[in-house]
Order: structure tokens, then sequence, then C-alpha cells
């Protein structure tokens, strides 16, 4: 305690410093504490539930390209695959299975669109969830097809929507304009077992047909839409039980090898019947953020260490210069009996004082950083919990200690073991050691210069990719446009209904004062959703490195017309093209390049599935390429369908205005209502709005190294600030020894930018091959740049050398008006 009073005072007597290195510390801390919220949530966090290292994610590594898919892996499974696996398994307790879908809630006259995720009856069981008030679902809500209208509502739904009351459970509500009791409610925090995404209702996997009725997915063992999870036996290691169930899958996939062919090459049939479960650790649910969120997150966590680095840096430049201003205190105190080690107990603990001020400052820079950053999540991406937790407090705590030893060590090992008896005689300038830019000082600097070049090329190179994006021509107008999401099917419509309900609203809206143009697409521009199906091309045949998929959408007529799109040859979709006439079908260039060889489509002919497929569709025009999920993707053949020959259940509203979208929302909302009050209007944006989400990650990643880099180029623009400074002070005599021997101002001018500039050429040195190095393993998130672009290099060399002249100006301005007299006399 004694060190800690005399450490608070020492610091107090010097509140400048005191300051300047808390706000350092603060800052970087507080930023690593930051990402480490992140990384913590979208990567560490467990789900919460009971044993979540029990678990195991069910997947298949290398797959045909069938189901949902993460790269090359397939997450997903049929019901009858799922049923196979459940019956055979002998190593896992229970094997759960999932699939989300959107359903119309209504309850006290109002409705709204519910994001519901359709679980099996041992769903709750297998997690290990309990309830907060009512009964979860169980296997006897989950046996009979279509008998079980019960529901669970999420702790979170049950407290926004119906104000946490409890006479809910056991009362009633109306899921796609059907009767369903409310068993119970689901316990606070729990909000699926899917990361990134929050689920209001929980119904049974038996009321599939009943919700998703065309077609019935539990009996097609093609469809694959189950996401599995099961929890292993105790004793039975991942690696016994991928064994165990491959020899099981192995036989259903052998059994159902001849209904499939959604890929015609015999090497994707190959693939088919090799393909094994991999099982994955399962106590964090299905990963869909974090697979695509890991590097990019690890990267900002790699650039807020060096900030820290690089403040630590500081701090012990500031440590060196305070020690020297000390020099005598100290020699007085090791001349009065103070042992050597008591005084450098005594400056860690100032050291560890000063790191947890920063810490604590940094806990608020850190929850003001969290909301910034979370605001960069796409829409319909739900940020995970980032409320302060004890993992999080013992990390920073952590961070805060070690940093103490990084800026606090080498500086009071330094001081502790100095001559005391120069300074008894006043000797100041031999109290550390050493003179001009050598030593520890100059070395940190340097260090710090090659961090922050490190930095700033990196920030360099995202925002020239981000550049890079924003230029990418996405193959449509984009201006005055507006998109909303209606789904009649939600309120019970049956398919002929729905296209009755599509074309009346596309009438009035097109209707509608400010309109120029509407239309309706099944998927949305850019909105990173994918439809995709293995199909049937006349006279194609598939080589080994081929694949016979497309993509799909399905337009009414006028939508090329209203984006902009030109024709490149053949006829749009037209309202001609319905349920009972020949079907056709708009494919774009890619589709015709890779199937045709750049010849032409017309007339040609393919057919959906890979099973015998008939070739009932006839191609009536190509489209010039535009971007279907994302800017940055390749060109991949795309089909297009008239709606109306289709039965689908949603489509999105594309509308044209005259000017700013934002002022027709309220009239289309109007007119959904005037049409039926119960079907929901969602996802109500603009398309620019849509583009910016598209564009998040390259977004986020520009702005926050950009962030980073300039924060670190600022502190180390402080260090070497304080090291010429310093560097100057110590040297006053010397140079006024020098000016009065008839050095010109210039020379001396010269000789302290000489040494700004030797510090500074070596930390660009050693930044340029830590950038080389690291840089690398950025590639993979940039677009349209290299690691190491020769422009990007020199604009971050260009930055560094800036701040460097800018901090080194005034202490060489100031050497350079030294007085002679006074410096002869300078202590």
């Amino acid at each position: 305690m004694s060190e800690i009073r005399l450490a608070l005072r020492s610091l107090l007597k010097s509140p400048g410093f005191a300051a300047v290195a808390v706000l350092s510390m603060a800052l970087g801390i507080g930023a690593n504490t930051a990402i480490f919220t992140l990384v913590n949530a979208v990567i560490l966090r467990p789900l919460p539930v009971s044993d979540p290292e029990g678990l195991s994610l069910f997947t298949i590594p290398n797959a045909a390209p069938i189901g949902t898919t993460h790269g090359n892996t397939r997450v997903s499974f049929s019901y009858p695959a799922y049923r196979y696996l459940v019956e055979n398994n002998a190593v896992f307790e229970s094997i759960l299975g999932r699939g989300a879908t959107v359903l119309s809630l209504t309850h006290a006259g109002a409705s709204e669109r519910v994001n519901a995720d359709l679980v099996s009856g041992n769903f709750f069981d297998v997690l290990g969830v309990r309830p907060v008030a009512g009964r979860l679902l169980t296997a006897d809500d989950d046996r009979k097809p279509g008998e079980h209208p019960v529901a669970v509502l999420s702790h979170a739904y049950w407290m926004s929507r119906f104000g946490g009351d409890p006479r809910i459970v056991g009362g009633t509500i109306q899921l796609n304009s059907r009767a369903v009791q409310v068993v119970g409610v689901g316990p606070a925090g729990f909000e699926g077992a899917v990361l990134g995404r929050r689920f209001d209702v929980f119904v049974p996997l038996a009321m599939t047909g009943v919700y998703l009725p065309l077609p019935n997915r539990l009996n097609e063992p093609d469809r694959f839409w189950l996401q599995l999870i099961g929890r292993r036996k105790r004793g039975v290691s991942d690696g016994q039980a991928q064994a165990a169930v491959n020899v099981f899958y192995a036989r259903w996939v052998g059994a159902q090898a001849p209904k499939f062919g959604a890929v015609v090459s015999q090497r994707g049939r190959e693939r088919w019947l090799e393909q094994r479960i991999r099982l994955e650790p399962g106590g964090q649910g299905y990963p869909e953020v974090r697979r695509v969120s890991q590097q990019p997150l690890l990267v900002l966590m790699a650039t807020v260490a060096f900030v820290l680095l690089i403040a630590c840096a500081n701090v012990a430049n500031l440590q060196l210069a305070r020690a020297l201003q000390r020099g005598r205190e100290f020699a007085i105190r090791v001349a009065l009996g103070a042992g050597r080690g008591r005084l450098l107990r005594q400056l860690l603990v100032e050291s560890l004082v000063v790191s947890l001020a920063g810490a604590l400052l940094g806990m608020f820079v850190a929850m003001w950083a969290v909301t910034a950053v979370a605001t960069f999540a796409p829409a319909g991406v739900v940020v995970p919990n980032l409320s302060p937790s004890p993992r999080i407090a013992a990390f920073t705590l952590a961070l805060a200690v070690v940093s103490a030893l990084l800026f606090g060590l080498a500086p009071a090992w330094r001081a502790a073991r100095s001559d005391a008896a120069p300074a008894l005689k006043a000797e100041t300038g031999g109290v550390i050691g050493g003179s001009g830019f050598a030593g520890l000082g100059g070395a940190l600097v340097a260090g710090q210069i090659a961090l922050s070049l490190l930095l700033l090329v990196g920030a360099a190179l995202f925002l020239k990719s981000l550049g890079n994006v924003l230029a990418i021509d996405l193959g449509f107008e984009r201006a005055n446009m507006m998109l909303a999401t209606v789904n009649p099917a939600l309120n019970g419509y049956k398919p002929e209904q729905a296209a009755a309900f599509f074309e009346n609203l596309r009438t009035r809206v097109a209707a509608l004062p400010g309109v120029r143009s509407v239309a309706l697409a099944r998927v949305p521009l850019l909105g990173n959703q994918n439809w995709e199906s293995g199909i049937r091309v006349e006279g194609f045949h598939a080589d080994d490195a081929e694949s016979s998929s497309c993509r799909l959408n399905w337009v009414s007529p006028g939508y090329f017309a209203m984006l902009g799109v030109p024709f490149r040859e053949g006829r749009d979709v037209s309202e001609r093209d319905l349920s009972n006439s020949p079907k056709v079908a708009v494919v774009n260039e890619a589709f015709a390049r890779l199937f045709f060889k750049g010849g032409s489509a017309l007339g040609r002919r393919f057919g959906m599935g890979g099973r015998g497929a008939k070739m009932d569709l006839e191609i009536v025009g190509v489209v010039r390429d535009l971007k279907y999920r994302s800017p940055t993707e390749e060109s991949t053949p795309v089909a297009y369908f008239p709606y109306q020959q289709s039965s689908v259940r949603e489509m999105i509203l594309h509308v044209r205005t005259t000017g700013a979208p934002a002022g027709v929302a309220p009239l289309i909302r109007q007119q959904v209502r005037d049409l039926d009050a119960n079907v929901p209007l969602y996802d109500v944006r603009s398309l620019e709005a849509q583009i910016a989400d598209s564009m998040s990650f390259e977004r986020m990643m520009a702005t926050l190294t950009a962030v980073f880099g300039g924060l670190a180029t600022l502190l180390a623009g402080v260090g070497l600030y304080g090291v010429l400074s310093l560097s100057v002070a110590r040297r006053t005599r010397e140079i006024g020894i020098r000016m009065a021997l008839g050095a010109e101002r210039g020379a001396v001018l010269w000789m302290v930018t000489r040494g700004m500039l030797a510090l500074t050429l070596a930390g660009v040195v050693a930044g340029l091959g830590a950038s080389w190095a690291l840089t690398r393993y950025v590639g993979s998130l940039l677009h349209g740049v290299k690691p190491m672009e020769p422009g990007v290099v020199v604009l971050a060399v260009a930055g560094i050398l800036a701040a460097a002249v800018v901090s080194g100006l005034l202490p060489a301005r100031r050497a350079a008006k030294v007085d002679p007299m006074r410096a002869l006399r300078y202590e």
C-alpha cells in the first residue's frame, strides 16, 4: 500500500505526464478491448446451453454443390437423411434437426413477420435449456405431420412483443393464419442455435408441411435444408463418433445415388458417393457469421495489438524522460539506503497505476468503439451480445498488467541501476546514459515507426480495395429505387391467389404519384441471397471442371427494362408467359458462354434438376450479366423465369421513383393494407442502402484500419517528438559550445534533423519488411489490390515521413535557437 500511495503522490506531482500516459494507454487498451469484445462474441463465446463441449455439428466437406454450403462444405441435410441417422445412431445421446423459415404472427389484431425455427421435438433437450415459463417442445409435439399446432416463444420476443405477460403461455396466436397454442417461453439469452440469427418462435418440424406446403420437405430425400447437431454419449470422442456415423451415412448415400444428379459429370456422381460426414465442435452453434468474420476480426485484433505496442513504447519514452528529471531524487534515495530492488518495485507500481487507470478509461473507449463497429453489420445480421462479461474484464485486466511490464520494466530497470554519484553532482546528463538518439529511446521510436508503417500500409490497401469495390460496374442503374418484400403466403394465400395479389399490387403501385416503373423479383439485387439448382442443358456435357448448375430468379415483365439492363438477343418475359403457357426463361451472358460456347442461346432448351429432367424450358432471351449476390462476385450462369409460371411465395417489389425513394414508402404500405391488412410488408429500404450493406465488410475494414493506422501514426509522431525534445534538452550545453565555437544555426538544425531521419529510415526499413511478411495474410480480403502494391507502399511511406518531419520540426527549431551564453550555464 505504501508503494501505491507513493505512486499516486508522484503522479499527481506530474499531471502532464500522468495525463498523456493514461490517455495513451486508454486508447491502446480501449481499442484492444473493443475488438476483443467482438472476437469473444463471434469466435469464442459458446451457446448459452448445457455442456456446449459435448455438442457436434454435422457437415459434409468437399460436397457436391447441393443444398446450403459454406465454401465447399455443405451444412444441410434432407429430412429423410436426418431420420435415417437418428434411427441408426449408436454414438449420440440424440441428434436434433432444425431449419429456418419466416412466418406471419397475428395476435390481438396485429400482424408481423417473425423469424421462426422449425425444430425437432428433442431440440431443447439436446441443447439442455429450460423454460422460464410453461414448457418447451417435446418428442410428442413432433410425431404426426401437421397435427401439432404449438409454439415456443424466445425470451427476447416474449418481452418485446408481449411485454413479458405470462398469460400468453397457454394462449393462442396465429401463425400464417392458423391457430397455434403458445406452450412456453425459452430462457433469457437463448435465441437459437445459429450465431448471428435471432429466432422469435420455435415450432415442431412436424408442422413443416403446413407452413411450407410446396413442396413437402419432409418427404423429399434430395431437398437439403436441415442443419443437424448431436450430443455425444459420454466417453465418445469426436473421432469415434465420426467414424461410427459415417458407416450408416455411406449406406444411405449409396441407396440414394440413383435418384440424384445435380451435377451431370461423372466426377460429380463420384463426389456424391464419396461424401462423408465431418463433425465439428458444436458449442457455438452454426457459425454463419463466424465463418465470414473470423479472418477480418483476427486482422483487426493484430492491428490493435500493434497500436497498443506503439502506445507502450510512447509511455516507455515518457518514463525514460521522467527518470532523467528524477535522477537526483533516485540518487538521494539510494544514498540514504534505499535498495535498488525497492526503487525498481516503486517504479513498476507507478507503471501499474498508470496502466490500470488507462484500462479503466479504456473500458469507456471500448464501449463507444464497440457500438460504432456494430453499425457496420449488414441489415438482417444480428450482432451478438456485446455487453461486458467476466472474460472481457479479465482480458482488460491482463492487458493492463502486461502493458505495465512492457512500458515500465526497461525504464525502471535502467533508472534503478544508474550511478548515483553524477546525479548528486547535478550531472543529469549521465543518469540515463548516452546522448543523441542512440539507446533505448531511439530503439523504441524506430519500432513505433515500423509498426505505424505496417498499419498505414494495411489501411491504404483496404482503402484502395474499397475504392475498387465502389467502382465496380454492377450492371444496372441504381438511382432512385425502393425495395420492399411481400409474402401473401404468410397469410395463407395459395399460389394462384398470391399471383393475383402480386399483379394487383404491381398495378396499384405503378399508378402512384412519383413512381416511374415497377417490377417484381424473387431474389433481391445484392441481397446476399442465393437460389441455385442443378440443370440439364440440351447438348451440353460437363467435364470434371464444369458444374451444370446455375443461379435462379423469378421476375415480372419489365424487370430488366426498369433496371436498365440491355438484351443481347431475344426478348424479355412477357404478360403472355402464364402458368398454362409454354415454359420459358431468360438467361445471362455467362449462362450462354458456359453452356453454348458463345453460340446463340435462343430457342435452346434446358430442364431443372438432374433426375432425367425434362427439357421443358425454352430460352427466349439473353441479357447482360449483372451482379447477383455481391459486388465482388465473378459472373456466373443465371436463369430468370416468369414468376407467373412458378409457385413462389415471396417477392421483392422494385420501385423506380422520380425523386427520393423514401417518399413513396408510406404510399406502398397503404396499397398493401388496402389489398389485405394482414399481409406484412417488410425489408423496406432503398437500393442504395442495400448496396451499402453489400459493401459493409469492405467499409468496415477500410474505416477501422484507417482509424487505427492514423492513431498509430499520431502516437509514433508524439514518441518521435518526445525523443527529439529530450535529446535537445540533454545536449543543450553541447549545442551551446558548438555555436560558441562558430557553428551555424543551419548546421545545428541539420544535426538534429539528421538524427530524426536516421530513426525514421530505420523504422521504415523494418516496417517494409514486416509489411511484406504480414500483408500476405490479408490478400484474400482485398479486391483488385496486391498485398505490396508499389503505389500503396509509396503513399504509406510518404505519410510516415510527413509525420516525422512535423514531429521533428519544433525540437529542431528549438535547438537552432539556443543562446550560447545560456547554454554554457545550462545544467
